[in-house]
């Protein structure tokens, strides 16, 4: 039995193995090495706030929320539910899985018969890595069947008037990427495989500090790889 074939892997863990190989093992196996940073807590809240303005927005919050709070398996099961409702109610943090690889996503929008799976995210404009978030997200639920389905990526900066917002396109501006994610998302497999390999090793990977260590996601362990390199 291939022992990597049992390691579960989030998007975030192989959005980390896209970045660095030797950041995923660190949070692993070592993560009382990472650094505090505040702008790395400040770009999270932000995407926080903005992913729970942008449901409340859409469709004015009248869709079906997926509670996560009771773990993967039960918001699995949830979004299962929603979707052989048949109905054309968005759904919030609608979560899948396939072969260990989980994800949820922010908004899937069943308004027409094709469905969309929109990311949400606190930014003025589109980066590479918003793309291969959304890459992990295609390939999963291509992987369940749902090869139909188009991307979008929603994003609107913290300072937003979202205060006197009314509906979603007034502070959003929506992007359809699903042509450049279908073709990542060829990658995703390749990639995941690579995150377990790493994660099933004893031995932290090693890597030159680099381009790779900041950026919008700094790397908490960069301290750590400058001195150790």
């Amino acid at each position: 039995m291939n022992m990597t074939q049992a390691i579960n892997l989030s998007k975030s863990k192989i959005l980390n193995q896209i970045q660095c190989p030797r950041r995923l093992w660190l949070e692993q196996y070592n993560p009382e090495l990472e650094e505090p940073s505040l702008e790395m807590e400040t770009v999270l809240d932000n995407e926080a706030y903005v992913a729970d303005i942008a449901k409340r927005l859409f469709s004015s919050g009248q869709g079906i929320h997926i509670n996560s709070r009771r773990g993967l398996r039960s918001a699995i099961d949830q979004t299962h539910a929603a979707l052989a409702e048949n109905g054309n109610n968005p759904i919030y943090d609608a979560t899948f899985a396939f072969d260990g690889v989980q994800v949820q996503v922010d908004i899937l929008d069943r308004s027409n018969p094709t469905p969309k799976a929109i990311e949400v995210k606190c930014a003025d404009r589109i980066i590479d890595s918003f793309i291969d978030d959304c890459a992990i997200q295609a390939w999963t639920m291509q992987q369940l069947g749902m090869n139909d389905v188009s991307i979008a990526i929603a994003h609107a900066p913290r300072s937003a008037a979202f205060e006197n917002a009314t509906s979603f396109s007034d502070v959003f501006a929506e992007t359809d990427v699903t042509p450049q994610v279908r073709q990542r998302a060829t990658d995703v497999a390749r990639i995941a495989d690579k995150a377990r390999a790493v994660l099933a090793s004893l031995e932290q990977p090693l890597a030159d500090v680099g381009d790779q260590c900041t950026g919008r996601y700094p790397c908490p362990f960069l301290d750590y790889c400058a001195a150790n390199t």
